[in-house]
């Protein structure tokens, strides 16, 4: 887990000054899973939160899974914008206006080899400009809903670290 600006390993931040980026060698490790949470009052205005992720792989075809929870709840999520190098994602939170809860980004990734002797798997998943919005979600028809499980995270080829403002 890391923080970086644009003096980090990433050539820049996708927005603001900062990135939060969770990384693993699945090497060592043949399966993670890594929650990056915070507990605060989400305003009471707020209709939807919205997020903007990269990622970036090490092994093509081969990428992380993110999901987002309330208060251990999954929540769906959908694309408003997809770019070559970020995606921003949308998610009605509508339901917990005004109170206190836990929002949480969860990002699990699992070995894809059988034979542990195939080499290490390097993989890295960014989140920026998380903010809240009084704008509700659009409907399904507009954008693509991701139905509550978990976003399968295309990787790049190459390492690629882009940015998170909080």
């Amino acid at each position: 887990m890391g923080i970086y600006d644009a003096a980090g390993p990433a050539t820049h931040p996708v927005f603001g000054a900062y990135t939060a980026y969770v990384e693993t060698d699945l090497g060592p490790c043949r399966q993670y899973d890594i929650e990056l949470s915070q507990i605060g009052l989400i305003p009471a205005n707020a209709k939807s939160v919205r997020f903007v992720s990269t990622s970036y792989s090490s092994v093509a075809g081969v990428s992380a899974q993110l999901s987002f929870s309330v208060n251990g709840t999954t929540i769906p999520y959908a694309a408003l914008d997809v770019q070559p190098t970020y995606t921003q994602w949308v998610a009605n939170i509508s339901r917990y206006a005004g109170s206190s809860a836990q929002i949480c980004f969860t990002i699990s990734a699992q070995y894809p080899y059988s034979d542990p002797m195939m080499g290490n798997v390097e993989l890295g998943v960014g989140l920026d400009d998380i903010s809240f919005s009084a704008t509700t979600v659009p409907e399904p028809g507009c954008v693509g809903l991701v139905a509550g499980g978990p976003l399968p995270l295309a990787g790049a080829s190459r390492r690629r670290s882009r940015g998170a403002r909080f």
